[in-house]
């Protein structure tokens, strides 16, 4: 017979040691040993068998359910919307999501041709109503920002001035690739640059007269596109009836005036209303004595203007207790009726 494990044994000799009291002059007996419940063996086989099955679970899902591929081309929060497929017979939804598609075509053709030079990097984000092309309608006097485009521009953050990425971004010349691209595609230079800042070189405007596409092309790879017609009309009316004033008061081409009627503002003063535009490097100012009288013209220029300049009555309340600066105090201080 098969000798039990050394080990066994005295575990089992421990348990006969074992004595349990009873009452006085009882014999001592043996504790009988509780019984196991259970095989702990079964209990270890079970929860692996459920590790081993969820591992397989996985498994299967990935090979057979893969995750959305990876986008090697971020976009920023700005991403253009989806765009939405039109009802059956609506003529005039087809037309927009023809110019849709064809802003879209160009910026994704200029893009890649752009992305070419920066190999291996994709360097580039999308950007929706980020940088406006501007388009003068024929008859305008100044030039129109288009509100609704698409783009691109590049993603400079984090790199040094040593890097290769900051090297491709800032001393490569991508005027000349994207204005390659943009003449295959039938654009031509309208040799026009619009822009409010007071310094750099503003963006050149191309015009596809067949498609109806505008884009801005700067020397840098910032670039937007839009159709000639997304505008606001109304603003655009007025921008250009503001512009006409400013032409006749100075005898100068307005070129770039950009204002909204929502930025119209009343004078304490009723019925007097004024309103501030945005001009190349600077601001306008224009007023009325009512709402149904016609604007005149102010001033221009980067600085409120000096207290002194509002020398007629109509002037002075128009602009009631708006800043300006005082020559004599050489302080700010407000219009006075």
């Amino acid at each position: 017979m098969e000798e039990k494990p050394k080990r066994v044994t005295e575990e089992k000799e421990k348990v006969a040691k074992i004595k349990v009291p009873v009452e006085p002059g009882e014999e001592m007996v043996p504790a009988k040993e509780r019984p196991r419940h259970g095989n702990p063996y079964k209990l270890a086989i079970a929860i692996l068998s459920l590790v081993v099955l969820a591992m397989a679970a996985t498994i299967i899902y990935l090979l057979f359910c893969p995750s959305s591929p990876k986008n090697d081309n971020p976009t920023t929060p700005n991403d253009p919307p989806v765009a939405q497929e039109c009802p059956a017979q609506n003529d005039t939804c087809a037309v927009a999501e023809k110019n849709d598609k064809a802003v879209r075509e160009i910026v994704a053709a200029v893009k890649t041709a752009v992305e070419e030079r920066m190999t291996p990097y994709k360097l580039l984000v999308n950007t929706y109503d980020e940088s406006a092309p501007v388009y003068r309608p024929e008859g305008m006097e100044t030039g129109i920002p288009l509100t609704k485009n698409y783009g691109f521009m590049a993603n400079a953050a984090g790199f040094s001035v040593q890097s290769e990425q900051y090297r491709l971004i800032y001393s490569t010349d991508y005027y000349e690739t994207i204005t390659k691209v943009l003449t295959e595609k039938g654009f031509v230079d309208t040799e026009e640059s619009y822009t409010l800042a007071s310094a750099g070189k503003a963006p050149t405007t191309f015009m596809n007269e067949e498609t109806g596409v505008v884009c801005a092309v700067s020397s840098l790879p910032d670039f937007s596109c839009a159709y000639k017609t997304w505008y606001s009309e109304k603003d655009a009316d007025f921008s250009n009836s503001l512009a006409k004033v400013y032409k006749e008061a100075t005898g100068e081409d307005a070129y770039y005036l950009v204002a909204k009627e929502a930025d119209v503002k009343d004078s304490p003063i009723e019925p007097y209303q004024t309103i501030s535009v945005a001009m190349t490097g600077a601001g306008a100012m224009f007023y009325r004595v009512s709402p149904t009288s016609e604007w005149v013209y102010f001033s221009r220029g980067q600085m409120a203007p000096l207290c002194s300049a509002y020398n007629t009555d109509n002037l002075k309340k128009a602009f009631a207790g708006q800043t300006c600066y005082d020559d004599v105090t050489q302080k700010n201080s407000t219009v006075q009726q």
